[in-house]
């Protein structure tokens, strides 16, 4: 009898449901390449760099998911090479990084018409460019006419709604005083979520009533909305504000509208090097 009630009293603890955070789950390391997992619902395949990767995720109502169209698709002009090992201070890593076999993106330009914007959705494509030949990537860039423009809040940003958007990019207006201390975020700020070092959803913000852009986009050196958004896109893959001047990452007084060579080599590190 007491060893009955022994087994009996052991059942339910084995049956006991386990509970996963699914958000956590993605992007932490696995040992088994190649091995599928089921998480709150949804597949995760172990990747090439041993980190879970979501293969199907849970279905959002079809409220919440609009249907986007690609309006434009960047590819890069070749596959890149790795650079020369360029001056250690010309480049900086955040400790993030997007998975290292994620190489196709989804990029969406929000705002308010203005001659700012005007400017950012012709030269989105046109830094995309520079961004797929360092990279390698390929960025689809989707139609929002008739979308919302998101909240900043992370919850929203990471959000079902916008589940199919890898950056988002916002013009704002109205964006107040520059900060004294921060002067680079007078022009254009970025914030992503990251777990277990992997990027979440990165929002860029862009200040579409700047009282001192020199050049509003490509055709001269000064600082210009091509520059910003550049720079921001660095951000989304990782790289911080390195000490040399010359670089698109820079914090500096000056601005460059060309992806230097310490800026080469950290978003090649970032891609390209961890494949």
């Amino acid at each position: 009898m007491k060893k009955l009630l022994t087994v009996c009293l052991s059942i339910p603890l084995i049956y006991l449901p386990i509970t996963v955070n699914a958000a956590q789950f993605e992007g932490s390391k696995c040992s088994t390449i190649g091995k599928i997992k089921i998480v709150a619902n949804a597949s995760y395949v172990c990747g090439k760099a041993k980190i879970w990767k979501a293969v199907t995720k849970s279905s959002p109502s079809k409220a919440n998911t609009p249907v986007r169209k690609v309006v434009q698709t960047i590819v890069p002009a070749s596959t890149p090479t790795i650079p020369t090992m360029p001056a250690a201070n010309s480049f900086a890593l955040n400790g993030s990084k997007w998975p290292a076999n994620k190489t196709e993106y989804t990029v969406a330009l929000f705002g308010e018409p203005g001659v700012i914007m005007d400017k950012s959705i012709r030269t989105l494509p046109i830094a995309l460019q520079k961004l797929a030949n360092v990279t390698g990537n390929t960025f689809n860039i989707l139609d929002v006419k008739n979308v919302a423009v998101p909240s900043i809040a992370a919850e929203t940003t990471c959000s079902d709604s916008y589940s199919d958007i890898d950056v988002i990019v916002v013009g704002v207006s109205k964006w107040g005083k520059q900060p004294p201390d921060r002067t680079g975020d007078y022009h254009g700020v970025t914030s992503s979520r990251q777990i277990n070092k992997v990027l979440q959803c990165p929002y860029i913000k862009i200040n579409t009533e700047a009282s001192d852009w020199v050049q509003e986009d490509f055709s001269a050196t000064g600082k210009s909305v091509g520059h910003t958004i550049m720079h921001e896109f660095g951000h989304a893959f990782g790289l911080s504000h390195p000490e040399e001047c010359s670089q698109v990452m820079q914090s500096c007084a000056i601005f460059v509208n060309e992806y230097g060579a310490g800026d080469r080599y950290g978003l090649y590190q970032l891609t390209q090097g961890q494949r």
